[in-house]
């Protein structure tokens, strides 16, 4: 799946004239990836390192480059003052370096402090690629980097890849409808029995809160998982989506079930628009330190307020 800013991002940089910072979002920037794993947006900044280091696409040669640096947004500031350290050196090779950042909405203040410096006066040759999630990010990074919006793949481009990879038609069809425009996501609900269920769950506890129940017992089993309860959150802004399209008659649509059908019956448009509103705070919540049961309790207490007002 070639997406056409990924295209010009690679012709930019085959031409020479490739700027010092670039922030690539999509939604593979990864809210759904496991812990260790690429994501497919990191793997392209993996490229664009390559391109820029060797003149190829191929990126076996980068854990063996001294000129190139990759970090998580997450890491401790040691390690960023480190590379910047290190990019007052003259680069082994002679020409360029890289660094790539994944998850940069996740620096610490001391990490963006230092990531700053280092965007304000880049060394002569060096490239920083980040990912994220562009609205986390602080705009005085946002501000010193070319911003690639990747935007989503299509429902027939994801289906196509994932029957690629074998799976038969109707499931490739199923699990690219869910995956909202994902193709990380789609994979990982194809190969991944627990994130299949995950979804189930948050979609049916938003249900229940549409029905008048308050499903506490749901927010109890993500216990403290972080990651499950923003993937649950995605899954659950996918719903009102769903409803949404329900209500208006538009096409589209995964979630299906009768029970949706009852709420884009049952609810007003204002209704479904607050609960969105309060997923997406909710969101936000879970970007912080707070506990993530009592920010799922308060998400369900303030959605049940809010659909009834």
């Amino acid at each position: 799946m070639i997406n056409e800013n990924v295209q010009k991002l690679k012709n930019t940089i085959r031409a020479g004239r490739a700027m010092h910072g670039y922030l690539v979002t999509s939604a593979d920037c990864d809210e759904t990836v496991p812990e260790g794993e690429p994501s497919s947006t990191a793997e392209l900044l993996r490229q664009c390192a390559a391109l820029l280091l060797f003149g190829s696409e191929k990126t076996e040669m980068l854990e063996f480059s001294p000129d190139f640096y990759e970090l998580n947004g997450g890491a401790k500031v040691e390690q960023m003052r480190m590379i910047r350290q290190e990019l007052s050196k003259k680069a082994f090779g002679g020409n360029n370096r890289v660094v790539v950042i994944t998850d940069a909405h996740m620096m610490n203040d001391s990490a963006v402090n230092a990531m700053l410096k280092m965007l304000e006066e880049p060394p002569e040759g060096t490239f920083f690629l980040l990912t994220g999630i562009e609205q986390r990010i602080l705009p005085t990074i946002r501000s010193r980097c070319q911003i690639v919006r990747l935007g989503t793949a299509s429902a027939a481009e994801i289906g196509a890849e994932l029957i690629r990879l074998g799976a038969a038609k109707s499931e490739a069809q199923r699990f690219a409808a869910q995956s909202m425009g994902s193709l990380t996501r789609a994979k990982r609900l194809m190969q991944d029995e627990a994130f299949q269920k995950l979804r189930q769950n948050a979609i049916e506890a938003l249900l229940d809160i549409f029905e008048g129940k308050l499903p506490f017992k749901w927010a109890k089993s993500i216990g403290r998982d972080r990651q499950a309860a923003k993937e649950s959150l995605g899954f659950m802004l996918a719903a009102c989506h769903d409803v949404l399209n329900k209500k208006t008659g538009a096409a589209g649509g995964s979630s299906g079930g009768m029970r949706l059908n009852n709420a884009a019956g049952a609810l007003s448009f204002s209704a479904i628009h607050s609960a969105v509103i309060k997923i997406a705070e909710a969101e936000m919540r879970l970007s912080s330190n707070a506990g993530v049961n009592p920010i799922l309790d308060r998400l369900i207490i303030d959605i049940a307020e809010a659909i009834s007002d």
